[in-house]
């Protein structure tokens, strides 16, 4: 897939280099891909411009991989600079696999069982924590200080997400679903520090707890935003690979008020870059990050 020159020259030298691949059929744009695939009786796409990737993202690379159809990227020379480490030689022409999907389930269980683990070592901590969090909060909150919130999660599902309040009842009754703003004049007195530190969100230990998030990924948004955010953002959906989590890149690396286009970068560092390992660093960087909060 790319334009008729470059279609023709990768078409030779394919043919000249002995490979055992062999091109069955070009198309020089992607909105007849799938169509193109089915005639050709393909077994892989090659795409050779990478402005071509935004328009198959989504669909329909989920498609094709669902049809167990190989996609892969040409290897650019100004790619190198993000340092791709897995790529793959077709005829001697470097590629990298694209994927509808950045973990496969064998490393989601493996991700769950780590957080399954973590909750159980340290759920006396949790405790004692939540519990002086919860006093704190009815001191200054009063009656009602959890609230849920419907959220989506992995795969898009919706799920409700508990937090600690820390703005006043009601807050969103004239204005609607509002992000949080810096110095934002809805919430509570004394409770700034709280939602600097992220304290706030340690009623979500119980929704990891249920499966329906994890201790590190993606913040979960609401669907109004999600809707406006995967119009606006091309990927934006793929934050939802992973179950979101409490705490993330973005969180650690951003604040509340933080634009959800810087946001969306870090997500999607930390999709396709997913380790046991990276959650326990950023875990880690976590607890430093609350703790330079709460010492200002």
């Amino acid at each position: 897939v790319g334009p008729p020159e470059e279609v023709q020259s990768v078409r030779h030298h394919i043919s000249e280099s002995g490979s055992e691949a062999s091109v069955v059929g070009a198309t020089s744009t992607t909105s007849d891909l799938l169509a193109a695939v089915e005639l050709a009786d393909a077994t892989d796409v090659l795409l050779l411009g990478g402005d071509r990737l935004e328009e198959i993202y989504p669909a329909p690379l989920d498609q094709l991989e669902r049809q167990l159809i190989g996609v892969y990227h040409r290897v650019q020379p100004a790619d190198t600079l993000l340092g791709l480490q897995r790529s793959r030689q077709i005829a001697g022409i470097p590629f990298v696999a694209l994927r509808a999907h950045a973990l496969p389930r064998y490393r989601l269980r493996l991700k769950r069982l780590l957080d399954v683990t973590l909750l159980l070592v340290a759920l006396p901590m949790i405790m004692l924590v939540v519990g002086f969090a919860a006093l704190y909060v009815l001191s200054r909150a009063g009656t009602g200080i959890i609230y849920r919130q419907e959220r989506v999660g992995r795969g898009g599902q919706i799920f409700e997400v508990l937090k600690f309040r820390t703005m006043i009842h009601d807050a969103e009754a004239t204005t609607g679903a509002t992000l949080a703003l810096e110095d934002d004049p809805r919430v509570l007195s004394g409770m700034r520090w709280f939602r600097a530190a992220r304290l706030d969100e340690l009623p979500q230990l119980w929704n990891v707890a249920k499966g329906e998030m994890s201790l590190v990924g993606p913040r979960p948004e609401r669907p109004a935003f999600v809707s406006q955010f995967e119009n606006r953002l091309p990927g934006y959906s793929r934050r939802h690979d992973v179950p979101p989590g409490i705490t993330g890149l973005a969180q650690i690396r951003g604040r509340y008020e933080t634009e959800p286009i810087y946001k969306l970068g870090h997500d999607l560092q930390y999709v396709v870059n997913w380790s046991p390992v990276l959650d326990l660093m950023i875990m880690l960087e976590t607890i430093v990050v609350m703790a330079r909060r709460l010492a200002r």
